[in-house]
């Protein structure tokens, strides 16, 4: 009985596969996929991308479920302030947000995950201090050309040495995913600003749609504006 749950357990146990470095590919940039049978196919176009200086490209066959990412580290000083910013282009994917992300997760000299302890909002939760989360860049406008602005603007945590860029292919089947014209550079921190926060407690009675139930809160958050 001992011998088949220990048989057992070594079977549910993940299998990762090796990162690769794909002929062609900028130094630095890898490829990984969490197991051999769902790595979809990975390939550089030195005179691909948005301004026909390179595109990384993730492409998927007929089968659903396909998972992998090109991956960069670059160095990072604790409590600086970087800008990261690329391009993205996606064919046969319904929802890019979801198939074709970009996470950036922060890391110290060992390859582990910090400590969160970026001053973001006073008198909340004092006495806790989570893991860095995983930052998403934020989506621009879409140009003419397909292709889609990313963006971020971030403080590196106190503990932070490196910062992991991944660059996502998955689940969508028989796609096309491409990224381009990639930075990730030092900045100087962003002006502080004030916000004015309101709360609205009301009930639309008139209306049948949600839209015009949600109209109708306009004129609160105007007034509340003023």
């Amino acid at each position: 009985m001992r011998q088949f749950n220990f048989v057992a357990w070594l079977l549910v146990l993940p299998v990762f596969a090796a990162e690769v470095r794909e002929p062609g590919a900028p130094s630095g940039w890898t490829t990984e996929s969490s197991r051999d049978e769902i790595r979809p196919k990975f390939s550089y176009d030195n005179k691909g991308g948005r301004s026909g200086t390179g595109a990384f490209i993730i492409e998927t066959d007929a089968r659903d479920g396909l998972d992998g990412y090109w991956k960069r580290s670059y160095p990072v000083e604790g409590t600086k302030h970087y800008q990261f910013r690329a391009y993205r282009k996606a064919t046969g994917v319904e929802w890019p947000q979801q198939c074709a992300v970009i996470t950036v997760q922060w890391f110290d000299s060992g390859g582990k995950r910090v400590l969160d302890d970026r001053k973001l909002v006073e008198r909340y939760l004092t006495k806790y201090t989570p893991t860095t989360p995983l930052e998403y860049p934020v989506e621009g406008a879409t140009g003419k050309d397909g292709w889609t602005e990313l963006t971020g603007l971030w403080e590196a945590p106190s503990g932070a040495k490196q910062v992991v860029v991944e660059l996502h292919g998955r689940w969508a089947a028989k796609a096309r995913m491409q990224w381009s014209d990639i930075e990730f550079r030092p900045t100087a921190a962003p002006a502080p600003r004030k916000v004015r926060l309101a709360t609205v407690h009301y009930r639309p009675e008139a209306g049948k749609t949600p839209e015009e139930k949600r109209t109708q809160f306009g004129l609160f958050i105007e007034k509340a504006a003023s």
